[in-house]
């Protein structure tokens, strides 16, 4: 079954060391894993572009396969989805339809590994 585990909470209220364990957890159970962590200090990093291109630069070195579907829709539609910045089409663009066209990898026993995406949004600490 498929789930999102999304984590929102002031700082210092244990997002990160949750997000932490997680993946140590993922990683150790031979799970594919892509994260990205966004912080209050660096705004640039907290956009919707930059954690779809953060989390896809991982999947292109994790999943064989991705990189080719990825660059073969072309240029002009990376490009596209890039300047428009919608997320849905952003989403489409960069996980499912490279996703849907890559084989899943497979783990010792032959059953498709899990992909895990973790977003992980620091708020400043409350004053």
């Amino acid at each position: 079954k498929e789930r999102v585990l999304w984590m929102n909470g002031n700082a210092g209220m244990g997002k990160s060391v949750i997000t932490a364990i997680l993946l140590d957890k993922y990683i150790k159970r031979d799970m594919l894993a892509a994260w990205h962590f966004c912080t209050h200090t660096n705004p640039s990093q907290n956009t919707v572009l930059a954690i779809i291109l953060s989390m896809s630069g991982m999947l292109e070195v994790t999943i064989p396969g991705y990189a080719k579907e990825l660059h073969s829709q072309g240029d002009a539609t990376l490009q596209k989805a890039k300047s428009n910045e919608d997320p849905m089409e952003l989403f489409n663009v960069f996980f499912v339809n490279p996703l849907s066209a890559v084989d899943p990898p497979k783990d010792i026993n032959g059953n498709p590994k899990r992909l895990i995406l973790i977003c992980c949004n620091l708020h400043p600490p409350l004053s």
